[in-house]
């Protein structure tokens, strides 16, 4: 059975957007996502990494709950912040969920007041959502995941420190993070994680 062991809901709306299954690399990926492990994933692109961590996203948080955010996204971007969020909302149909887009295009005090009326889902890029934690107060502490989609542009594009102040905050919950290369930079941020990572390879 494709999908089979994601939430019926979920597997469904990736059938109407289009999907069959998870591709072969994507299947031994979410088999490693769902040990719980916090991992960094590199791919050369091509294999569907920023799909199967959306993907991961909706599986994680199937339905809502109390309000404040399960998942935190961060891409290098606003416009993959704004892709990667239309597909959230195009395969959350039917499953009742808030997803809100924090990105430096939009007006923050609509984005913070968005959140804080109740969100299932973040994501956006680094400097905006280092913006809303650090002068609104974003919630971190109810996270299951978090994720840095392109950990080697986002990594480039903007202060390591935000993301560094980010890991520094974290609950215990599952990071995941896609990279093209572990080199020196991503090395040395991670480092500054007080967990764990598992190294695969997509």
């Amino acid at each position: 059975m494709a999908f089979d062991k994601l939430k019926e809901t979920l597997a469904e709306n990736l059938k109407e957007a289009g999907f069959q299954d998870f591709l072969p690399e994507q299947k031994k990926l979410f088999s490693k996502i769902r040990e719980g492990k916090n991992l960094i994933v590199m791919s050369e692109g091509g294999v569907g990494l920023s799909t199967m961590f959306l993907i991961t996203a909706l599986h994680k948080v199937p339905e809502p709950e109390e309000g404040s955010p399960r998942v935190l996204i961060i891409c290098a971007t606003d416009a993959e912040a704004m892709a990667r969020f239309e597909d959230l909302k195009k395969w959350s149909r039917h499953m009742d969920l808030t997803i809100d887009l924090a990105h430096e295009k939009g007006k923050q005090i609509q984005q913070r007041n968005d959140i804080f009326d109740g969100t299932e889902i973040v994501i956006g890029t680094t400097k905006r959502i280092y913006d809303l934690y650090i002068q609104s107060g974003l919630n971190l502490n109810l996270l299951r995941l978090f994720v840095i989609d392109d950990a080697n542009q986002t990594l480039i594009k903007n202060n390591p420190g935000f993301l560094a102040r980010f890991a520094d905050s974290l609950p215990k919950c599952q990071i995941l993070i896609g990279a093209q290369t572990y080199n020196e930079k991503l090395e040395s941020f991670c480092e500054q994680i007080p967990f764990g990572f598992l190294k695969v390879k997509m």
